[in-house]
Formats: C-alpha cells, structure tokens, sequence
C-alpha cells in the first residue's frame, strides 16, 4: 500500500524545525507502507517557510507547491490532493499536534478498504497530552454541536487535521470543495456523506500547540458562517454541478 501525506503551510518558519524532525524520523523508520510520497503546500508564506521546505525537500525528496497569495487551508489541502498518487492520502498539520506515527493507527480501516478515515480527539481511547485552554474547548464542542445538526451527521471531531482518503473518495470529494478557510473539514465531510463514503473515526493521540495563527473571534465567526455557506451551496445544488 502506497501513501501520500500533504502538509498544508502559512508562515511556519519560526517551528518548521519541529515539522522537519518528526517528519524525518516517521520517514526514515516507518515500515507501514511500500512507498510514501509527501507533499508540501506552501499557503502564501510571507518568511522562510519556502526556502525551508525546498532544503528539506532536497534531502528527502519532498514535492513542493507553493504561491504567492494566501487562499487558506481548505484551498492548501485541495491542491495537495491533486497531486496525490498514493492508494490513500493523508493531511495533517505542520505543528504536529498529531504525530505522523499516528497513521499506524488508521492502519486497519485502510486494510479494510474504508475511504474516508479521520482522526478524532473526542472519541473513546483518545489521549489528549496538552490541553487547549477550557474556552477553546467549549468553543470547539459547541461547534461540533452545530455542525452536526446543520450537516445532519454525528460526526464526533470534524476540526482535529489529521484525515485520510481513499483514491476513489479524494477524487470524488475534493474536485467539489467549495470552502477555502475555516469549515473546510466540514465541508470534505459533508460531501463524503453526499457521496455515501463510510466515515471512520480512530482516536489518536494530540497535544495542543501554544503557537497558533488562528484569530478566536474572526475565524469562530468565519467557521458558522462557512456552516451556512455549505448548506446554501447544497441548496444550489452547487456540489453537484462540480465536474470531477
């Protein structure tokens, strides 16, 4: 089984030492796969976040796309799955709040066939090692909450960025993504629900990063409003128009 990872990036210079040693490690010692390709998106960065992905990728062999505009992480994830050739695909976030050893764990679903696997921090066998702060945590329940009820889905953690999609369900799901920035999650999942793609959630091990460019008021109100976006392109019919 072959695997492709992508690694959305905006102005990570200051940590990419972290994404880099982890990802190292995982890719020398890993035994999982036949083949892993990664896939580095560079989101707009306005530092060395560039020049620090192409020499990590000289040394590894690591593709690179980047651009010069920021267009958000929905926008990130959905070019870096364009390019995917693995059996299975695989995004995760550069702060490496979940480990790339994590993918062990999906290891199973994958086996089994299912197309859309996600990582869950709230599911039963979870481990959260470092805590948001308890306002982040509400917020993030309360989100969860309304989005299952506007999306008619259970699922248990849409946010948590560590998630895998079959070949079949990326090419299916992503060419329709509409959503940029903040409810991106939400949206690929919606679609593989649209789509009847079976959902696994896996509890993974995650510890929050302290470092975050992510603005608490703006992006809590940009993540309802994406809610109401999703269910208006729905209504539109828009999902479907989408040509693959």
């Amino acid at each position: 089984m072959t695997l492709s990872i992508i690694i959305p990036l905006f102005n990570e210079e200051s940590r990419f030492s972290k994404t880099a040693n982890y990802m190292e490690e995982f890719l020398i010692n890993q035994k999982l796969f036949e083949k892993i390709d990664l896939i580095f998106v560079n989101d707009g960065s306005t530092d060395k976040t560039l020049e620090n992905i192409k020499n990590f990728s000289m040394r590894h062999n690591a593709a690179v796309l980047s651009y010069e505009k920021n267009r958000g992480k929905g926008y990130a994830v959905r070019a870096g799955m364009s390019t995917a050739k693995g059996d299975y695909a695989l995004f995760m976030d550069a702060d490496m709040s979940t480990e790339p050893r994590e993918i062990e764990k999906f290891l199973g679903a994958m086996q089994g066939g299912t197309p859309v696997i996600i990582g869950s921090r709230r599911s039963k066998g979870s481990n959260v090692l470092v805590s948001q702060p308890l306002y982040r945590t509400i917020m993030g329940m309360v989100f969860t909450a309304f989005a299952n009820i506007m999306m008619g889905m259970r699922i248990p953690d849409f946010t948590c960025g560590f998630k895998c999609f079959s070949r079949r369900a990326r090419e299916e799901i992503f060419p329709r993504s509409l959503i940029d920035r903040w409810s991106f999650d939400t949206e690929i999942l919606f679609l593989a629900k649209l789509k009847g793609f079976e959902i696994a959630a896996v509890p993974v091990t995650w510890q929050n990063d302290a470092v975050t460019t992510v603005r608490l008021g703006r992006d809590t109100i940009g993540s309802l409003f994406d809610l109401i976006r999703i269910r208006w392109h729905y209504a539109l019919g828009r999902y479907k128009k989408r040509k693959l």
